[in-house]
């Protein structure tokens, strides 16, 4: 089963380089194979994805695909909404988080295929007003400290929404996810919810990923990607639901 674990973290990190999204798949991966808990799985989660962002945003700024203005509103927003999303993580049970855990699985999938349409790019765009990328940021850093998903699963539909190329969308949430991730670890930090042993070892596999989608992102077909990331949602979701309990 760890083995397994060890090849989903590394295709993880491949879905994060391709599409920025993927890492809501990592907390059932960790629950069920190494049996942490799920706020445990939240955070070691979040973790890593302080680190897949770093170096996902060298690769896309070397691909000159980040709007660096949407994704400096986008992190201030996160800044202040990772910490709030941390407290309320921690005034939730096990049994809270767990279906907290599989709504949002079942909302990623249903959301992912009903954005499909959006995957077309958008040439003539204008950049959103800043209360709009802020409101968006401070959603975003919310969702990540509550759930330890990270932000792009949020930002790259919206930004698309918003009209923006679909590689400018997943370069600027990559960017944008580091502030949200790290406001939120940092709270993690200090609640001691990380389990660091883990994230240090599946953190390379992801990074691994994240440099071979990066690589492979301009010959892969998104839609059909994120049809797979979809399905995976649903089915983790409707599994963990299924054996809830209060």
């Amino acid at each position: 089963m760890e083995l397994f674990a060890y090849l989903a973290a590394f295709a993880i990190g491949v879905l994060m380089g391709t599409i920025a999204v993927g890492g809501v798949l990592l907390p059932p991966v960790l629950i069920y194979t190494f049996g942490l808990s799920a706020r445990e799985a939240m955070a070691t989660t979040l973790g890593t994805l302080v680190f897949v962002s770093v170096v996902a945003t060298y690769l896309y700024r070397k691909m000159d695909a980040i709007d660096l203005r949407s994704a400096l509103l986008l992190s201030l927003g996160s800044l202040i909404g990772g910490p709030l999303g941390v407290k309320l993580n921690l005034s939730m049970n096990e049994a809270q988080l767990l279906l907290l855990l599989s709504l949002f699985l079942l909302f990623s999938g249903a959301y992912i295929l009903s954005q499909d349409r959006l995957v077309k790019s958008h040439h003539n765009w204008k950049q959103p007003s800043v209360a709009t990328l802020f409101f968006l940021g401070l959603c975003i850093g919310v969702a990540s400290g509550l759930t330890g998903i990270g932000g792009p699963l949020l930002s790259v539909p919206a930004l698309i929404v918003l009209r923006f190329p679909v590689l400018l969308a997943i370069g600027t949430s990559q960017f944008s996810m580091f502030f949200a991730a790290a406001s939120g670890t940092a709270g993690n930090i200090i609640a001691d919810t990380i389990n660091i042993s883990l994230l240090f070892t599946i953190t390379p596999l992801e990074l691994a990923g994240v440099w071979i989608g990066t690589r492979i992102v301009h010959k892969l077909r998104t839609g059909q990607l994120k049809k797979i990331v979809a399905f995976v949602c649903l089915t983790f979701g409707a599994g963990m639901l299924s054996n809830f309990s209060l």
